[in-house]
């Protein structure tokens, strides 16, 4: 009996855990600033960390639909987050409306769930 409880708790742990990390495989940041007057955007797996500036600009593109491109493939009931949270030395800006707008069309079309950081 003692050895079908260890059993039963450690499924049950690996299952909760499988699931925790299921979730957060599809929760994304989408960063945004300007840089020498052009729109920079980067899209990187959130996490509870602050990023770096050289980890969110290693994926960066200047390019609206090269971003929109990128969150289209995403899994559908992913969740796309604008600038959840602060890089340390990159001053985060929101895009233009109609770029954001463009944003959550794509996030809605591919069943994305979209939100904005603080």
């Amino acid at each position: 009996m003692k050895r079908f409880l260890i059993v039963a708790s450690v499924s049950l742990f690996c299952v909760v855990m499988f699931a925790h990390a299921s979730n957060r495989a599809k929760q994304w940041a989408l960063y945004s600033w300007l840089e020498n007057g052009q729109w920079q955007f980067s899209l990187i797996h959130r996490t509870d960390h602050h990023p770096d500036n050289a980890e969110v600009k290693a994926s960066s593109t200047n390019s609206v639909d090269a971003i929109e491109s990128r969150i289209s493939l995403l899994e559908a009931g992913s969740d796309v987050t604008l600038n959840p949270l602060p890089v340390l030395n990159l001053e985060l800006h929101r895009p233009p409306y109609t770029t954001l707008k463009d944003i959550q069309r794509v996030c809605d079309n591919s069943k994305i769930t979209w939100g904005e950081g603080e």
